[in-house]
């Protein structure tokens, strides 16, 4: 076994440098993107779905609390500064498969802002844009809250 570890490795001091610095910026490289994702990117994402979790409950309950005839004005609002919808029923949902990694963080913010499941749903709108629904309880009455997909970028 060693033998053949040793007809492996370079003969040459050029050759065994070479490898020894291709090791060596290779475990450099490694420990770089590893610090850089865990301790820079992850916090990033996990702020930025508990602040769109706290957008949605939000919207929800101050929507439970509103008059009647101020739903509409409320809505319309909501969707043009926030791009969050509110919906009394659920949309039709996309049997599609569609992998959304940071919906996961989404839905993981919301179970500790609410303390239960929420239940997640995918459709797609006329435009084409791709929404992502949650069910809001809230005073009793089903809240459907939905985000675009392109609401979530690297901006």
């Amino acid at each position: 076994m060693i033998g053949r570890l040793r007809r492996l490795l370079p003969s040459t001091l050029f050759g065994r440098a070479v490898l020894t610095l291709f090791f060596a910026f290779g475990l450099f490289a490694f420990v770089t993107f590893f610090a850089v994702v865990h301790y820079a990117l992850t916090p990033v994402v996990e702020r930025s779905a508990s602040d769109l979790a706290g957008i949605l409950v939000l919207s929800a309950r101050t929507l439970a609390q509103l008059p009647a005839e101020l739903d509409d004005d409320y809505r319309t609002k909501l969707a043009r500064e926030y791009d969050v919808r509110l919906s009394d029923s659920a949309p039709l949902e996309d049997t599609h498969a569609y992998f959304f990694p940071f919906l996961s963080r989404v839905d993981a913010a919301l179970e500790v802002r609410l303390g239960h499941p929420v239940q997640f749903v995918t459709s797609l709108a006329d435009d084409g844009r791709r929404w992502f629904w949650a069910a809001l309880e809230v005073d009793g009455r089903t809240i459907w809250t939905g985000f675009p997909r392109d609401r979530v970028e690297t901006r």
